[in-house]
């Protein structure tokens, strides 16, 4: 993951639920994502990143498949082993449910109205 640290990925990615900052565990709201892939490789099991009105907007269920573009960057938490480095995920941008479109399907018999 080191060669990915600052540069702007593809995330791939499951909603969770969102951490209210009155919980005391964060100063503001967060959401939870878990399985998280970015450019298609495995990322991390779980990771926390802020709230924004785009997350508020899509009023996401647990379990829906989101992608989006983020900055990769390394976690701002200390791992339990020094030697260890945990990366995170900042500058989300570009939100969108991810809408599962098989192989097989062709994208130019799409006809936008």
């Amino acid at each position: 993951m080191k060669n990915f640290i600052g540069k702007k990925v593809l995330v791939e990615a499951y909603f969770d639920k969102v951490i209210r900052s009155f919980s005391g565990k964060f100063d503001q709201d967060r959401i939870l994502l878990r399985r998280i892939t970015v450019n298609g490789i495995s990322f991390r099991d779980h990771t926390y990143i802020r709230m924004s009105k785009r997350w508020e907007r899509e009023k996401l269920e647990e379990d829906s498949n989101v992608i989006f573009n983020a900055f990769v960057d390394i976690y701002t938490n200390k791992a339990e082993d020094e030697n260890e480095e945990k990366f995170g995920l900042r500058h989300v941008r570009n939100m969108r449910k991810n809408v599962f479109i098989p192989k097989s399907f062709d994208r130019n018999s799409i006809a936008i109205v």
